[in-house]
C-alpha cells in the first residue's frame, strides 16, 4: 500500500480489515512504513502456497466437471445405439 491512503479508492475489504485490527499499523504503512517482522515472510510464504494450492483445487474441478460432461455424452450415445438396435445383443 504505500501510498497516501486517503487516495485509494473504492476502499477495499483488507483495508477495512486492517484498520480494524490496528488503525495505528493501518495509519503507519498509508504513510508509507513497512512492517519489520521476521514472521512478516513466514505469513507472505504460507499465504502464497495456499493461493498455488487453491489455483490447483479449481483446476481439478474444472477436469471433474470436463469429465462428467464427457460421461455424460458418452451415456447418451451409448442409449441412442441400444434405442437404434446397433448396440449389439440382438
Amino acid at each position: 500500500m504505500g501510498r497516501n491512503c486517503a487516495q485509494v479508492s473504492p476502499v477495499t475489504a483488507s483495508q477495512v480489515a486492517e484498520f480494524s485490527f490496528c488503525s495505528r499499523a493501518y495509519g503507519l504503512r498509508c504513510e508509507g512504513h513497512r512492517p519489520r517482522s521476521e514472521r512478516l515472510g513466514g505469513g507472505l510464504n504460507y499465504h502464497r502456497a495456499h493461493g498455488e494450492r487453491v489455483v490447483a483445487a479449481e483446476a481439478f474441478g474444472r477436469a471433474g466437471r470436463a469429465l462428467i460432461l464427457v460421461a455424460g455424452l458418452l451415456a447418451l450415445v451409448l442409449v441412442a445405439l441400444a434405442l437404434a438396435g446397433l448396440g449389439g445383443g440382438r
